[in-house]
This record gives C-alpha cells, sequence and structure tokens, in this order.
C-alpha cells in the first residue's frame, strides 16, 4: 500500500542512495525547505485517472504522504498526454514520484492485467539533463547499475506545445525503480546547485491553445537511448565529483 512505498522510499532516502564509492552527487542541496526542485511527469490522458482518483483523493493522498505540491495539467481536447508538476524538497518529490508510479501501475479495473514492472516518464529542462547523462554516459550508467533499473534518456518530441525538455523514462520493480526516482532527484539537485538555477521557473509551460487538434501520444520504452554529452555537474569537488 501507499503507506509502505512511504516508508521503503523514506528508508531509500536515509540510506542516501548512492555507495560509498559512486560518482554520483550525494551532498545535502535538496534537502531543505527553501531549496526546491520541481519534476514533471508526463501520463496518457487514458490513465490519469489512476492517479486523481474518485473526487481528486489519490492525489490529494499523494501530496498529504509525501509533503510535496503536485499541479496536474488541464485535460484538453485532442491532447493525449497530461502534466503533473511535482516540486518540494529533494526526498519529498522522491516519495511523492514513486506515489504516482504506484498509482499508475496498481489503479487498474478489475479487467485490466497487472504486470510486475513499473515504469514512470520523467520531463527534465534540457539545460540540466547533462547532470543526468554525465560525460559520456557516466552518469546515467551510474545510476543504472547502482538502482538496477532501466532508465532511457530520449529528446521528447511527442507534444509541440512542450519545447526544450528531455524524456527520462524509468522502469523496473517498486524497489529498483524507487533508487533510481531518488538517484534522478539528486542528480537534480546537483544541476539547481551547480548552475544556479531554480527549477520551478523552468517547469513546464501549459499551453493548450498551442497544441488544440494536435494529437500526441507518450514515446515508446523501446526508443533508443539519446547518446549526447554535457556538462556533467562541474564545480566544485564536494558538489558533483567529475
Amino acid at each position: 500500500g501507499i503507506d509502505a512505498s512511504v516508508r521503503m522510499a523514506e528508508a531509500n532516502s536515509a540510506a542516501g542512495g548512492s555507495s560509498p564509492k559512486s560518482i554520483l552527487y550525494d551532498g545535502p542541496s535538496g534537502t531543505e525547505e527553501g531549496d526546491e526542485i520541481a519534476v514533471t511527469v508526463a501520463v496518457d490522458a487514458k490513465l490519469v485517472g489512476r492517479i486523481i482518483g474518485k473526487g481528486g483523493s489519490h492525489i490529494q493522498r499523494y501530496k498529504q504522504q509525501s509533503g510535496a505540491n503536485i499541479v496536474l495539467s488541464p485535460s484538453s481536447r485532442g491532447v493525449d498526454i497530461r502534466y503533473a508538476d511535482v516540486t518540494g524538497t529533494r526526498d519529498k518529490v522522491h516519495v511523492c514520484l514513486l506515489l504516482i508510479a504506484k498509482g499508475l501501475h496498481e489503479n487498474v479495473r478489475k479487467d485490466e492485467p497487472v504486470g510486475t514492472e513499473m515504469k514512470l516518464h520523467m520531463l527534465c529542462p534540457s539545460l540540466s539533463i547533462g547532470y543526468l547523462i554525465g560525460k559520456q554516459g557516466r552518469y546515467v550508467r551510474a545510476m543504472r547499475e547502482e538502482s538496477k533499473a532501466t532508465i532511457t534518456i530520449t529528446e521528447f518530441k511527442s507534444d509541440p506545445a512542450i519545447q526544450r525538455r528531455m524524456s527520462v523514462l524509468l522502469s523496473g520493480t517498486e524497489s529498483t525503480l524507487g533508487k533510481a526516482i531518488l538517484l534522478v532527484c539528486k542528480q537534480l539537485s546537483s544541476a539547481k546547485l551547480n548552475l544556479g538555477i531554480n527549477l520551478r521557473k523552468t517547469a513546464t509551460s501549459f499551453n493548450p491553445a498551442a497544441a488544440k487538434g494536435v494529437r500526441v501520444s507518450l514515446p515508446p520504452t523501446s526508443s533508443a537511448p539519446l547518446h549526447i554529452g554535457g556538462r556533467g555537474g562541474g564545480g566544485q569537488q564536494r558538489r558533483q565529483p567529475d
């Protein structure tokens, strides 16, 4: 249930997420109330009811359980994707994202099968994607190895109304997915710290009018990873090792 997911997410956070010799960011940034991060989740419009619940019961419970804030984009005719902006401290966002992934996986009709694999489709600003990929892919490889989850990073082209975003597709068991979400949140904390930007200001801008009449769909999870370079965290050693 939700309580178990929260406990598992909190245990992952308390454990630090990355291993002692990890090259991934493991500093305190993103843990204070005034140092929030923002992550956008893309959800198939046909499945968004799984995280909303009757009368918004699910989404309200996710907010209460995690302490993060969730803003859902409005429904618009002809658009197949809804967006959920999740903001809060790193640990709160981590818990909230895991709850959303769990809701998408489990809140199905009785006649629908429930598989063992959970999935989450995150959108991140292009400016910070280098902190998830790293030079020659060193960070994304480390996140895959440490979490044991599948992580695929591609350019987001499915919605013409959303620009300068990269898709971060995560899949795995509840345990491996939770670990991957935590590592991604930590890298985004590093990006904010080193770039000196407020990710909330670069959150997805909803523009239903621009997408009116345009049908879009989520990219397949089998899309080939986009192998690009980029600053992988530069700056001071204590913030993000090269």
